[in-house]
């Protein structure tokens, strides 16, 4: 049985709404990826050659770290919230128009870790 909760965390290391990812998965199957505002096999998420990201970089990044927590069996993301804000913040400089809002991308992010059974 699978299940995702935003999970108070009493840690320092941990924003004020920590994110816990329980999963029953192992990694066995191709994983997936959030595009064009679905889930899909990431065999399926393909971008045009002629994208702009492409040719001239553009473009806003941030690395999400989440580790594996055997007692809980859960997978604690780090600071989850403050990374999206920094990107949203990117974004903004950049002009790039990002369609969800930060608790939406929180929201994805925990049902991606989820469905891709990381541990």
């Amino acid at each position: 049985m699978q299940r995702c909760q935003w999970a108070l965390r009493n840690n320092p290391i941990f924003s004020e709404r920590g994110h816990s990812v329980s999963t029953g998965q192992s990694i066995s199957g191709e994983l997936n990826a959030f595009f064009k505002g679905q889930i899909v096999p990431l065999s399926e998420a393909k971008v045009n050659v002629m994208t702009h990201a492409l040719h001239y970089g553009t473009g806003v990044f941030e690395g999400i770290r989440g580790n594996w927590n055997e007692e809980e069996g859960t997978v604690n993301i780090f600071r989850l919230r403050e990374h999206y804000e920094r990107l949203l913040r990117g974004c903004k400089l950049l002009m790039l128009d990002i369609p969800y809002s930060l608790d939406q991308l929180c929201d994805i992010t925990v049902e991606l870790v989820n469905k891709n059974g990381h541990k």
